[in-house]
C-alpha cells in the first residue's frame, strides 16, 4: 500500500493507475481489507484516494476517465467495510462523490453511485447527510428519470435504504417517485418473456421498486404506526392505477415458482399498505380469479411453514402474517367476500354424534 502512496506523491501517474487496478483485481470480490491491511493503512489509502478525487489528479496532472474509474473502484471496494472509513462521514467528503454522480463518462457515474450506495448501507450518519444536509434524496429521484439501465438499480437501491426514514420518503413522494415507480414496473412487465424468464436486471429492478413502494405507502396501511396519514387525492389515484400491475405480477407463473412467488408476496405486502376506504374500488379492479391466488398463496405459505418446524415461531410468522393480513383487511372491508374466504381458511364443521 505504501508503494502506491509513493508512487502518488512522485507523480508517476502510469505506475500509480497500474497498482490502482492490480489492487482492484486482487480485491474485487473480497471484503476484508481491514483485516489484511489493518485499520490504519486502510484509512490511509482510503484517505489517498479521497484527495486524487478531490484534486482530479496526480500532481495536477489530469486523470483520464478510465483512470478514475479505476480510483472510484478502489475507493468502492474500501467502503464495504465501515472500519477504517469512518473519517468519510462528513459532508465534505460525501460531496466529493457526489459531484462525480453526473459525470460524463458512464463507468465514473457507476462507481460514484456504487460509492454511495455501500456509504449510506453501512452508516446512518453517512446517510443522514447525504438525504439532509446534501439534498440527495432530491438528486437521486431526480436522476432516476434519466438514468440509464445500468444505473437503475444502484439508484433503487439508494431510495429504498433512505425510504426506511419516514422523513425521506415523504421528499421522495414530494419529488415525484410514485409515476416513476410505477413507469418502471410497466417498462419490466411490457418484456413479452415475463412469465417464463426474467433478466438479473429485471429481478432486481421489479423487486427494489415493490420494496420501496411499500415503504413510501407504509403510513397509509395498518404499520404506519405513528406516523399513519390518509393519503392526498392524487396519492389514491395512484394507488388504484397499480392494481392492474399487481395483478399481472398474481397470475404470472404458478404460485411457488421463483422469482415470481417473491414478487407475488412483495405485491401482499404492498396491498396491506391500502387504506380502508379505498379497499373496495381496488377489489372491484381485481379480476375474481385474485381472491383465488391470494388463497393459493396462503396454502403454499403454510406449506412452507410445516417443512421448517424446527425454526422459531417468529421465522414460521414471518410465512403466513402478511398474506393473514392481506385476507382479513379484504374480508373486513368486503362483506361479500367472507363467506368464501370463510370456506378456504377454516375447516369443514366437524359433525355431531350421539
Amino acid at each position: 500500500m505504501e508503494e502506491i502512496l509513493a508512487k502518488y506523491n512522485e507523480g508517476n501517474v502510469n505506475e500509480w493507475v497500474s497498482s490502482i487496478k492490480n489492487f482492484n483485481i486482487q480485491h474485487i470480490s473480497t471484503h476484508t481489507f481491514a483485516d489484511k491491511y489493518g485499520k490504519e493503512t486502510k484509512e490511509k489509502f482510503t484517505r489517498h484516494l479521497l484527495q486524487v478525487l478531490k484534486d482530479k489528479g496526480v500532481r495536477q496532472t489530469k486523470l483520464d476517465a478510465p483512470s478514475l474509474h479505476n480510483c472510484f473502484t478502489s475507493l468502492r471496494i474500501c467502503l464495504r467495510e465501515v472500519e477504517g472509513t469512518e473519517f468519510m462521514h462528513t459532508s465534505e467528503n460525501i460531496a466529493v462523490i457526489i459531484n462525480f454522480i453526473n459525470d460524463e463518462n458512464p463507468q465514473v457515474q457507476d462507481e460514484a453511485w456504487k460509492c454511495i450506495v455501500n456509504l449510506i448501507a453501512k452508516s446512518k450518519v453517512a446517510e443522514k447527510i447525504f438525504a439532509s444536509d446534501l439534498k440527495g434524496i432530491e438528486a437521486t429521484v431526480n436522476f432516476l428519470k434519466v438514468s440509464p439501465p445500468s444505473l437503475t438499480t444502484f439508484i433503487l437501491r439508494i431510495l429504498f435504504h433512505t425510504s426506511l426514514n419516514y422523513t425521506y420518503a415523504q421528499t421522495m413522494i414530494a419529488c415525484g417517485i410514485q409515476q416513476q415507480l410505477k413507469d418502471l414496473l410497466a417498462a419490466q412487465l411490457s418484456d413479452p418473456r415475463f412469465g417464463s424468464q426474467v433478466s438479473n436486471d429485471t429481478f432486481i429492478v421489479l423487486s427494489d421498486s415493490l420494496k420501496l413502494i411499500f415503504n413510501i405507502t407504509l403510513p397509509f396501511g395498518p404499520l404506519g404506526g405513528g406516523e399513519s396519514r390518509d393519503p392526498t387525492k392524487s396519492e389514491e389515484e395512484w394507488l388504484i392505477s397499480l392494481i392492474p400491475t399487481y395483478q399481472k405480477i398474481l397470475t404470472a407463473s404458478q404460485i411457488g415458482v421463483e422469482p415470481y412467488h417473491g414478487y407475488k408476496i412483495s405485491v401482499v405486502n404492498c396491498l396491506l399498505n391500502t387504506p380502508k376506504h379505498l379497499i373496495p374500488p381496488v377489489v372491484t379492479v381485481f379480476d375474481p380469479v385474485v381472491l383465488s391466488i391470494l388463497e393459493e398463496i396462503l396454502a403454499f405459505q403454510l406449506s412452507l411453514a410445516k417443512q421448517e418446524p424446527s425454526k422459531s415461531v417468529t421465522a414460521i410468522s414471518g410465512h403466513l402474517t402478511p398474506v393473514l393480513m392481506l385476507l382479513t383487511l379484504l374480508s373486513e372491508n368486503i362483506p361479500n367476500l367472507r363467506g368464501e374466504l370463510k370456506r378456504f381458511v377454516f375447516p369443514n364443521e366437524i359433525p355431531h354424534t350421539g
